[in-house]
């Protein structure tokens, strides 16, 4: 995967919803649905379309890899990897746990750690593990009741889109926490743009894009004001 692709796969998006039918991606052995009416057809009809597998890896591990995970780590399904009954079974104590009460609730803590997350800023500041990877990790560990000290997750957020997009899914695969992530992406912005007049990414530091489109995103953003 070029870091070209990485850095700027829209023209590629934009020539595949060009293309009549879709795009079959043969490194992959997938189909890429990029028109807005063929996704959401995809995502209104989990019966034909199933969801199994769908969080492959961008790499084949090394088979010694393979034989370790076999031995139990890892590997069980998801809310994302699952259908019909199954995934039902899943969503439901994330519909339950991220309740519009619940992200309500949390609000107050989201701010107080953004803001405490970006009073130990120095020009420059790499905001993917200053910020980016610790905020949402800390309010899932706070809805969960866990020490913050000991949530190391990343937790991907979107931002409010318009009321057609599908950042956040659609049907029955609609993201349950997209509430909780708009809430934190909206402070975020918020915070920065009050606290940080000038904020730009920092010139002598290229940005460097995660190795996967599963997740986009970067492996490390300098910033400075």
């Amino acid at each position: 995967m070029s870091d070209a692709l990485l850095r700027d796969p829209y023209p590629v998006y934009a020539k595949a919803r060009e293309t009549p039918g879709l795009t079959f991606l043969p490194e992959m052995n997938a189909w890429l649905v990029a028109r807005d009416a063929d996704v959401r057809e995809v995502l209104r009809s989990p019966e034909v379309f199933s969801s199994a597998n769908a969080l492959r890896g961008d790499f084949v591990a090394e088979p010694s890899v393979l034989a370790e995970l076999g031995k139990g780590v890892g590997g069980a399904p998801v809310v994302v990897t699952s259908d019909g009954a199954a995934h039902q079974r899943y969503q439901v104590p994330l519909v339950r746990g991220l309740s519009p009460a619940r992200v309500a609730s949390v609000v107050p803590f989201i701010r107080e750690r953004a803001e405490s997350l970006v009073d130990a800023f120095a020009s420059p500041v790499e905001l993917v593990g200053a910020y980016a990877r610790r905020l949402p990790g800390e309010v899932i560990g706070h809805l969960l009741g866990l020490d913050p000290e000991h949530v190391p997750m990343a937790v991907e957020v979107g931002y409010r889109s318009a009321p057609r997009c599908c950042t956040f899914g659609h049907g029955v695969h609609s993201c349950p926490g997209a509430q909780l992530a708009r809430e934190q992406v909206l402070i975020t912005l918020e915070i920065l743009t009050r606290r940080l007049p000038g904020l730009r990414l920092a010139a002598d530091r290229p940005v460097v894009m995660a190795p996967t489109l599963i997740h986009r995103g970067p492996e490390e953003l300098w910033l400075t004001w």
